[in-house]
């Protein structure tokens, strides 16, 4: 069995059929593959806690709405951008960080309050 390996990606690219020689699509198509690099760069990893198959559906909801109640307990801490900066996070990373480090089976966290009461002890 082949481990899922994140850092290679495959992608296939397929030219375009209605491909011409005139100057005009030659710049729609720059056009196009500008606006499609763009699109593709503004893109956001899909997290690993997120990912099918991946995490169990019960931990997902356990995370999920202990880092929903600190949202909404503490909105000013979070942050919309993936890359901000401390003291401000963003909803996903930490959902993701807490999945990472396997916090609720190291720690036998068995219920969003389990996980609310030790990330409050933590940051006591």
């Amino acid at each position: 069995d082949e481990a899922l390996n994140l850092d290679r990606v495959l992608v296939e690219v397929f030219p375009d059929k209605n491909d011409s020689d005139s100057s005009t699509t030659a710049t729609t198509n720059t056009s196009l593959a500008s606006d499609v690099f763009t699109e593709i760069n503004k893109a956001e990893p899909v997290k690993l806690v997120d990912m099918p198959g991946i995490a169990k559906k019960s931990d997902r909801r356990i995370i999920d709405d202990a880092a929903s109640m600190l949202c909404k307990s503490y909105p000013d801490m979070f942050k919309p951008s993936q890359r901000c900066r401390a003291p401000h996070l963003n909803v996903d990373n930490l959902r993701d960080a807490l999945f990472a480090a396997d916090v609720l089976q190291r720690h036998s966290i068995r219920s969003h309050h389990d996980l609310l009461v030790w990330i409050e002890e933590k940051n006591a």
